[in-house]
C-alpha cells in the first residue's frame, strides 16, 4: 500500500473515483490525495476516463482496497481506494 509523510504525519494514498462531476460531465474522474491524521492533501491533477473500469485500471497500487461510496459522501463519488 502507497504511504507516505506529510510533515512528519503516516499517510496512505486515496484514489477517489467520481462520476458526472460538473467540471468532467459524462466522464469519469479520480483525484489522488494523502490521507492521515484527519489531514487530506490533494497530489494529483484529476485524471479522466471513458469507463469506470479504465479508471479502476489506472490505479498503479494493487494492494488498495475498494470502498464504496458513503450516503454522506458528494453524489458524484462512485468509490475510494484506500
Amino acid at each position: 500500500m502507497a504511504r507516505g509523510k506529510v510533515k512528519g504525519l503516516q499517510t496512505m494514498k486515496a484514489y477517489t473515483i467520481f462520476y458526472d462531476h460538473p467540471d468532467h460531465p459524462g466522464m469519469y474522474v479520480m483525484v489522488v490525495n494523502l490521507v492521515g491524521a484527519g489531514k487530506v492533501q490533494v497530489i494529483s491533477e484529476p485524471l479522466t476516463f471513458k469507463s469506470l473500469n479504465e479508471a479502476r485500471r489506472a490505479i498503479p497500487d494493487p494492494n488498495v482496497v475498494r470502498f464504496p461510496r458513503d450516503p454522506s459522501d458528494d453524489k458524484t463519488v462512485v468509490e475510494t481506494w484506500l
